[in-house]
């Protein structure tokens, strides 16, 4: 777009990630060394996009940085066609794979995903795609999860490459199942990042924090963690929460059922 053009709206699908806990991080005396794990996250998130990329439509999504937060955004055409499924699918893949990652680098994250109308360009970003998924973010979110609008759901769910991984949880929020799909991605052959996985979540049990919604956070991914790893016949990279110091009522150990997959 040159200065004289005129900028407009366009249809996209877009996610909003924050990675939790980054604040206090900040102000601690470790800063510079979150910075420095930060920084990783994001150049082998870059790196890793290029094996989730659609080579074959030529679609790649547009990201965008800045501190805590990434937005992955990738347009929308229409009519609905095979491509724009494969633009959704493009987007979950990439989004499970930075939240997978950012579990290998000790972050939570959590996010909010819609369709809706967005300007972006390589200085500028605005719309209301990015106000509605921050939103979802930060107010329904809650825990380290990725929030689907309950306005696009439906058109989400209409995808057979993705349906599967789109759950309801206990609160009958829709979110993505990020461990299902990233090690579906990897056909199951990540038995190294199922045993990062387990050794960085049993370490966030023994994170201190002067957050008090902390544990809650931490408890809700590693339930999620021990169910996919339950479900798939991985028992021995379970987190072992038996000799846990908090109340181990708060940390489900029993397996409900709760999270159905949508039909």
């Amino acid at each position: 777009m040159n200065n004289n053009e005129k900028p407009k709206l366009h249809p996209y699908y877009l996610a909003y990630i924050d990675i939790l806990g980054i604040k206090e991080a900040i102000n601690s005396d470790k800063s510079e060394e979150y910075l420095e794990k930060i920084n990783c996250l994001y150049n082998d998130v870059i790196e890793g996009l290029e094996r989730v990329k659609s080579d074959k439509f030529f679609i790649k999504p547009e990201i965008k940085i800045f501190s805590d937060n990434i937005v992955i955004a990738i347009k929308k055409e229409y009519p609905y066609t095979f491509r724009e499924e494969i633009k959704q699918d493009l987007l979950i893949n990439t989004v499970a794979y930075f939240q997978m990652l950012g579990l290998k680098y000790s972050f939570l994250t959590r996010g909010g995903i819609t369709v809706e109308n967005l300007f972006l360009n390589q200085n500028f970003i605005y719309g209301k795609a990015l106000s509605i998924a921050y939103k979802i973010e930060s107010d329904i979110s809650i825990f380290p999860r990725i929030v689907i609008d309950n306005n696009c759901v439906n058109e989400f769910i209409q995808n057979n490459m993705i349906r599967e991984y789109l759950k309801k949880d206990f609160d009958g929020i829709c979110y993505l199942d990020s461990f299902q799909k990233y090690f579906d991605l990897t056909n199951g052959e990540d038995k190294e990042g199922l045993n990062i996985l387990q050794n960085s979540l049993q370490e966030k049990l023994e994170e201190k924090t002067t957050d008090i919604k902390a544990p809650f956070k931490k408890y809700w991914i590693i339930n999620k963690f021990n169910e996919f790893c339950k479900n798939n016949k991985y028992e021995k990279y379970m987190v072992n929460t038996d000799e846990y110091p908090y109340n181990p009522d708060y940390i489900r150990t029993t397996y409900s059922g709760r999270a159905k997959e949508f039909v």
